[in-house]
């Protein structure tokens, strides 16, 4: 079974309206120091996803320029994950924090452990993911190694 095809392209969509929201959303502001990390993702993946998109889907490009970025293409692709993963541990850590240092939550309160635990799942959950992409696809009797 393969991924049902669907008659306009989804991801691309997707992805122009989160460049979109973040452009609109960062219009005017200057970069302060909460945004450090957000910013060069979001930048980041901007770029990979144009280089990508005239690279790859680009009728006219050749086989020499495709085969060229395609490494760095999908190296790229997993740092801005890694990345992506970072800054959103970086958001847990900074809105307990926030909520720690306003006495709103204590620092052993239900929603500390609940921050500390959401960041443990997402970081797991992402070492998972660059695992999953860096190993070798499976045999054919269905085993890994």
């Amino acid at each position: 079974m393969g991924v049902p095809a669907i008659g306009f392209p989804v991801i691309p969509i997707i992805r122009l309206l989160g460049v979109a929201i973040a452009v609109w959303s960062s219009y005017g502001a200057s970069i302060t120091e909460e945004d450090w990390p957000s910013s060069p993702t979001t930048r980041l993946s901007s770029s990979n996803w144009a280089v990508g998109f005239t690279t790859f889907w680009y009728p006219g490009g050749s086989k020499n320029s495709r085969a060229a970025v395609h490494h760095w293409h999908i190296f790229l692709g997993i740092y801005i994950y890694a990345l992506s993963v970072a800054t959103a541990i970086t958001r847990f850590l900074e809105k307990a924090t926030f909520l720690q240092s306003s006495h709103i939550i204590s620092h052993y309160s239900t929603e500390a452990l609940l921050i500390n635990s959401l960041g443990i799942l997402v970081a797991v959950l992402g070492g998972l993911v660059i695992l999953a992409v860096v190993l070798p696809p499976a045999t054919a009797k269905g085993r890994l190694l």
